[in-house]
């Protein structure tokens, strides 16, 4: 499958959750059921993005590490092993084996340490474009069908329209 092709059923699922969200509040209130296949659907959403994450994987460490503008100063990527989740700074990429800095000191290593990871390893990326807007946040996107329309329109203002630049 295509990375536009999984775009597009995440933007497709996103939209689905978005709905089911609206309507399981006041004044349009439904049972516990319902309020369950929001969240149920809200986890797919997540995988979704997750899945389109690691689409871009590649493209996204391409345009990083050899970006004069970026310079992978913004970039950063968020990997789960182990059953811990972090950040850390993308610096390379070698035989399907990804590297990167972490950030802080940690369960996964301390400041400044480079792990190793698989694409399956990761959860999300994410940089910010010359607009100050950042790209990736896909994990943040998903959650954007949980909150209130208040909540999702503070949070958007930070993120581009698409996860991903024009082109990719």
């Amino acid at each position: 499958m295509h990375a536009k092709t999984i775009g597009r059923w995440a933007g497709i699922a996103w939209l689905a959750v978005a709905f089911v969200v609206a309507n399981t509040t006041s004044p349009f209130a439904v049972g516990p059921a319902a309020a369950t296949d929001a969240v149920s659907n809200a986890k797919a959403v997540s995988v979704a993005y997750q899945n389109q994450a690691q689409a871009y994987l590649d493209r996204f460490y391409a345009f990083t590490l050899s970006s004069a503008s970026l310079g992978g100063a913004r970039a950063r990527v968020q990997v789960s092993m182990n059953g811990t989740t972090f950040w850390a700074k993308p610096t390379s990429v070698k035989d399907r084996t990804y590297r990167a800095t972490l950030f802080e000191d940690g369960p996964a290593g301390s400041e400044g340490d480079v792990i190793e990871f698989k694409k399956e390893n990761v959860l999300d990326w994410s940089f910010q474009g010359r607009n100050k807007l950042y790209y990736g946040e896909f994990q943040r996107r998903a959650e954007m069908a949980l909150l209130s329309r208040e909540e999702a329109a503070n949070l958007g203002v930070m993120l581009t329209a698409s996860a991903v630049p024009p082109g990719w």
